[in-house]
């Protein structure tokens, strides 16, 4: 991987490494190596900020985004009680985040590791960690929020259908990259990697959808589209 070259500045590595999920089939071998310290650092420094970010709009109940990128005070709160909001809303995502990460790799690297070979749990790891980034940005994620943020009520239905494509395509080339991962790079068949990344997708959608119920009382209603 870029990342794991000495010969650039980090932040060119890092930008590199981030490239490399447009390319899984030729990058998937890289990810066969026995170390996971460099894909840890990477998804520290990749995946930390977009996973705090993820749940600002949704989750904050002083500010209101909306129409055009605006950002409104809800009544008249104070800017300690928007910065505690604001902190809330971070803490909240970032666990939520996390939340999506072990949903989808913890079942994959499982999966990887009983239909693969021996080095299968190592490189699935690697995947998982340096493809992290890119789960804060679908999902009901980034991608969504930031798009709906910069809409309006008055803006027509195929601009939000739009966005929500866009989020859902993320998510497919998260998968894409974890199937050829899987076959490149862990050793799992043809048959089985299907399942080795359509089993963690599902249940993955079935906790987002369990979160969605359960952070319903603490999180703001959202804002209703065309």
């Amino acid at each position: 991987m870029p990342w794991e070259r000495s010969d650039a500045p980090w932040f060119m590595r890092l930008v590199a490494t981030l490239g490399t999920v447009f390319r899984p089939s030729y990058f998937a071998a890289a990810m066969a190596r026995s170390s996971v310290r460099p894909a840890i650092r990477f998804a520290l420094l990749s995946w930390t900020l977009p996973a705090a970010l993820r749940g600002v709009i949704p989750y904050t109940f002083t500010l209101r985004f909306g129409d055009g990128f605006r950002i409104e005070p809800v009544a008249t709160p104070t800017g300690q009680a928007i910065a505690f909001d604001v902190l809330r809303a971070t803490g909240l995502s970032l666990l939520v985040s996390a939340a999506h990460f072990a949903a989808l790799a913890l079942p994959y690297v499982s999966l990887a590791r009983a239909f693969g070979s021996s080095w299968a749990r190592t490189a699935a790891w690697r995947q998982m960690l340096y493809r992290a980034w890119l789960l804060p940005w679908t999902v009901q994620g980034l991608t969504m929020h930031l798009g709906a943020w910069g809409l309006s009520a008055s803006s027509p239905a195929w601009a939000f259908r739009l966005v929500e494509l866009a989020d859902a395509l993320l998510l497919v080339v998260v998968l894409v990259s974890m199937r050829a991962t899987a076959r490149i790079a862990c050793g799992v068949g043809h048959a089985a990697s299907l399942a080795v990344v359509f089993v963690p997708a599902a249940l993955l959608l079935v906790v987002d959808g369990l979160l969605d119920a359960a952070l319903a009382p603490f999180v703001p209603a959202p804002p209703s589209h065309p």
